[in-house]
């Protein structure tokens, strides 16, 4: 399953709509998001994406109700089982990503830093990944010879 997270800030629009692949994107308010995407598959709601109401807490440690928020949407994808999109404030993509890394995903980030607008970010799980090389390639789309003796072991595809 890969996910990619979509910084969105709101009143701000992309140069060109985000292309989304056919696939779900969840979005805290889908009426607000849906003009921002092109071949997008279904545009869902999943208020538990919405922005952050409490500022950082004690040495800039999230509150525990983002956390928890956090946690309840990663169970949420985990149900969905399929890829997808997920439209997200940059306050709470930077709890949510420090979650699912905890979780055991593989976060894929160009940068770090502040999150820039419209950024997109790739989690993966980490049983996708082939865990022999230095890039830690997907099964999918194996990149060396341990990726590739593991996708043909597991009967994976190419995509």
């Amino acid at each position: 399953m890969t996910i990619t997270a979509i910084c969105i800030l709101p009143g701000m629009e992309p140069e060109t709509p985000i292309a989304a692949g056919g696939r779900t994107v969840f979005a805290p308010e889908p009426e607000r998001v849906a003009h921002l995407f092109s071949n997008a598959g279904e545009i869902l709601a999943q208020p538990l994406l919405g922005e952050t109401e409490a500022a950082p807490g004690f040495l800039g440690l999230p509150d525990r109700e983002d956390v928890r928020r956090a946690r309840d949407v990663i169970a949420a994808l985990m149900e969905y089982k399929s890829d997808c999109v997920i439209a997200v404030p940059p306050g709470f993509l930077r709890v949510l990503l420090n979650q699912m890394a905890k979780r055991g995903f593989v976060v894929r980030r160009s940068d770090g830093g502040s999150f820039k607008p419209f950024e997109r970010v790739r989690i993966t799980e980490k049983r996708d990944h082939c865990g022999g090389c230095n890039h830690n390639c997907l099964l999918r789309s194996p990149g060396c010879g341990i990726g590739r003796d593991k996708a043909r072991r597991l009967g994976i595809e190419k995509t």
